[in-house]
């Protein structure tokens, strides 16, 4: 469990799930417009991927992603139709993570992927409550690995609240992919390393 398994982009966590023989059951929590739903689909083996996400407007939550209640309904409808050709290996869940986490059993998954609420206080919470879903051996993963505000004035406290929670856990060797992000959209301009929408991932040991 030790061998380093160390990605450049979160769009090869899916391939690290074959590699690792995870071809089980995983969720994403945190779905939007479901891009990364598919590369998860087509890039892995997993036989269920659930995808989960409120689709819409959070009232004083300040995020890139909380958007008006009629583009929520669209990118709800828009994850749907881009389901349909999955069939019976996707199951689309709309509401709050907080609480359908109580309705799977713990050591269900073989994949986590955690990209909803980036508040501290919550996604430390979404890590003690999602953790013990995931089956031993599996990966415990997320979204955002950043500290403070974003240049769109997202604030992020994903960073701080997972190194907290895996010093806790003491057991476990924490990745961080290394590449994600490197460019502006001019292709030319580096994003500084501070401000790139990392992915963080682990397998779980106990």
């Amino acid at each position: 469990m030790t061998k380093n398994i160390q990605v450049q982009f979160r769009e090869q966590i899916p391939l690290l799930l074959e590699q690792l023989g995870l071809n089980g059951i995983g969720i994403e929590v945190g779905v939007a417009e479901g891009e990364f739903s598919e590369c998860i689909l087509k890039s892995s083996k997993l036989r269920k991927l659930f995808l989960l996400d409120v689709w819409q407007n959070m009232d004083g939550y300040e995020d890139l992603n909380n958007l008006k209640e009629e583009i929520q309904e669209k990118r709800y409808l828009e994850v749907l139709q881009k389901m349909e050709g999955h069939g019976n290996r996707v199951t689309v869940i709309r509401g709050d993570c907080n609480r359908f986490v109580k309705y799977f059993n713990n050591n269900f998954f073989d994949f986590v992927y955690l990209d909803a609420n980036h508040v501290y206080s919550e996604i430390k919470r979404q890590l003690y409550e999602w953790h013990p879903k995931v089956k031993v051996g599996g990966l415990f993963a997320g979204h955002d690995y950043m500290e403070g505000k974003d240049l769109a004035g997202t604030i992020f406290g994903v960073k701080s609240a997972v190194d907290e929670f895996v010093k806790e856990l003491g057991n476990v060797k924490l990745y961080v992919t290394t590449d994600d992000t490197p460019f502006f959209p001019d292709g030319i301009t580096p994003v500084p390393h501070h401000l790139r929408y990392f992915s963080w991932y682990f397998r779980k040991t106990e």
